[in-house]
């Protein structure tokens, strides 16, 4: 199982050497809406809904889940609030994901990619209200990134995808994409 604390510890140790300087509470906001911008695109090219996405796979929907959580934890622990305290996400069994056919799947990553869009609006409005006051993180702000969190596991559920072996590969293909040596370790199979 993925250690989450140390996810989030090596996460912004990275941010903070190999892709210096650092954000603004805007600005991790601003990458969690890039990122989600992208993960909106590979959905709508794998569903077939955006003939010049055609190409994207179901490989590129988990990247951009991984890159969205990613950039979600920095906002999080850049405001200390530890994504490792939030509630744990529901994983779909392997009979119910198996039990779909291939339109019940796309219809259900439309759906959810739309909970990922509504959930990332609301903590942007919350970032964009009150995100230059750190004294005002607390019970809303942490309920609005485990909203984002939970919507962003339903994504890669959705897919077949754990992230618990998920976002060790992605954080380790960006670690050596910029050059750093800060890696997660990957569970064994």
């Amino acid at each position: 199982m993925l250690d989450l604390a140390e996810f989030s510890r090596k996460n912004m140790e990275r941010c903070l050497t190999a892709f210096a300087p650092g954000h603004s509470t805007s600005g991790f906001m601003l990458c969690v809406q890039e990122e989600v911008g992208e993960l909106s695109g590979a959905i709508l090219g794998v569903t077939g809904e955006k003939r010049r996405k055609a190409h994207k796979t179901v490989e590129d929907i988990a990247d951009a889940v991984a890159d969205a959580f990613t950039y979600l934890d920095l906002l999080a622990t850049h405001l200390g609030v530890p994504l490792a305290a939030l509630p744990a996400v529901r994983r779909r069994t392997p009979a119910e994901m198996h039990s779909y056919t291939a339109d019940h799947q796309f219809a259900d990553l439309k759906m959810f990619c739309l909970g990922v869009q509504m959930a990332t609006g609301r903590l942007a409005d919350w970032v964009n209200s009150y995100g230059r006051r750190p004294e005002t993180v607390g019970r809303l702000f942490a309920e609005r990134i485990a909203s984002l969190a939970h919507c962003l596991g339903l994504v890669a559920y959705a897919i077949d995808a754990d992230l618990n072996d998920l976002l060790p590969r992605v954080f380790n293909m960006v670690s050596d994409r910029c050059g750093s040596d800060i890696k997660i370790a990957q569970q064994s199979a």
